[in-house]
């Protein structure tokens, strides 16, 4: 099992107030929905220990929503300070989720993409604010009615590029994945080619197709694969042994399962489209990533743990349109900054939020298209929690 504790750091007591916005993204889409209080568990929540509420109440919401398997950890001061598994990563072959099990986090892969266009910034081989045309040489954005010219990194990180194609399906295997310029020139699982149809920097357009377009740049800049660059430069600096951006994910060991509202397995399906979709991780891992954001007040690690500065994270945190930065949604009101981000492949949904300032934050991650509404509700059941304990946690989500 996922260790409960870690670093030998003991939970007292965690507080949280979270939020009733969710966003989570299919194959690189996006979708806003609401929470409903009427799933929360009319329980009494007093005195009770959170890591221990969640591991009595959570197999409960994974049965009535129907999800095999999920994954939950806890953030304090920007240190991984619990986690746990639960239910199967392979429900015929009884595999249970541990700190071991890989799950798809579809556009959640976006935010983990911007550390690595930012690292390229930071090292002066990329600028925010030159046409990406500039740094292609395989692939062009075709001729249109608008300026491709105007198509930057920064606008095509922050859905402003004005360029087409919200998110992909994915490939079952068995099925030949297409190159990157076959891809963006239509021969994909959206059947759909990325080409400018609004004009760059005036509208927020979510565009999955834009990140595999930011995906090409990155191979032609860097002269290496995008899952090579993504490894040394960003994975492997955060401590992530157990995550890679895999092109041919029945080749990933320790792969859950994906499944439907209905139970059915979901054949492995995969996607070339990396930067848009296609990081595969475990809740360890992926919680490395979240707390990294912000400074780890425990062990006294700078926010961007060496991997980025401060510059730059303010430059991701700084939201451009309609809310969204540089591969992170950001909140902000009444005083509170909150980052945050979801996706949802076939068979997967997961989500994560961490308070820039407080640096306390939540991940989850489920291997069913029911994922969402078991999200929802742990969300709920967290935010009654909250309301009846005194704790020193500041997740800030009251401010959503």
């Amino acid at each position: 099992m996922i260790p409960k504790r870690l670093k030998g750091y003991w939970i007292k007591s965690i507080a949280m107030m979270v939020a009733v916005f969710l966003f989570l993204v299919v194959g690189c889409a996006e979708e806003k929905k609401d929470i409903s209080e009427s799933t929360v568990t009319q329980i009494s929540l007093a005195e009770i220990d959170l890591p221990k509420l969640l591991e009595e109440e959570i197999p409960k919401l994974m049965k009535q929503n129907k999800v095999p398997g999920a994954a939950i950890a806890i953030i304090h001061q920007g240190h991984l300070e619990w986690a746990e598994g639960f239910g199967y990563a392979n429900v015929k072959k009884k595999i249970a989720v541990d700190e071991k099990t890989i799950f798809q986090v579809a556009s959640n892969s976006k935010s983990v993409n911007s550390l690595g266009i930012l690292k390229l910034v930071e090292q002066a081989k990329l600028d925010l604010d030159k046409p990406v045309e500039s740094y292609l040489s395989r692939w062009h954005i075709p001729d249109s009615d608008y300026d491709k010219e105007k198509v930057t990194i920064r606008k095509l990180l922050s859905h402003t590029s004005g360029l087409s194609l919200h998110g992909y399906p994915g490939y079952p295997k068995g099925k030949k994945l297409p190159t990157l310029e076959e891809s963006l020139s239509g021969k994909n699982s959206a059947k759909e080619k990325v080409k400018l149809i609004f004009e760059p920097g005036k509208q927020y357009q979510y565009s999955g197709g834009g990140y595999t377009l930011l995906q090409l740049a990155i191979e032609e800049i860097t002269k290496q694969s995008y899952s090579e660059f993504m490894k040394s430069e960003i994975l492997d600096p955060l401590g992530m042994s157990n995550s890679l951006f895999a092109l041919h994910s029945e080749e990933v060991p320790n792969l859950a399962v994906g499944y439907k509202k209905s139970g059915k397995a979901y054949p492995i399906i995969s996607y070339r489209e990396l930067a848009a979709a296609g990081l595969h991780t475990s809740i360890v891992d992926f919680a490395k990533f979240v707390a990294s954001i912000v400074e780890d007040k425990i062990e006294m690690k700078p926010a961007g743990r060496e991997v980025l500065s401060n510059k730059s994270l303010d430059m991701m945190f700084t939201p451009v349109l309609n809310g969204y930065g540089l591969g992170f949604v950001i909140i902000s009101r009444q005083g509170k900054e909150l980052i945050t981000h979801g996706g949802a492949n076939l068979g997967y949904q997961s989500n994560f939020y961490i308070n820039r300032d407080s640096g306390d934050g939540i991940v989850i991650l489920t291997n069913s298209d029911s994922g969402l509404i078991m999200i929802q509700e742990t969300i709920n059941l967290i935010k009654k929690w909250e309301t009846e304990n005194q704790n020193s946690y500041q997740f800030g989500f009251e401010a959503i």
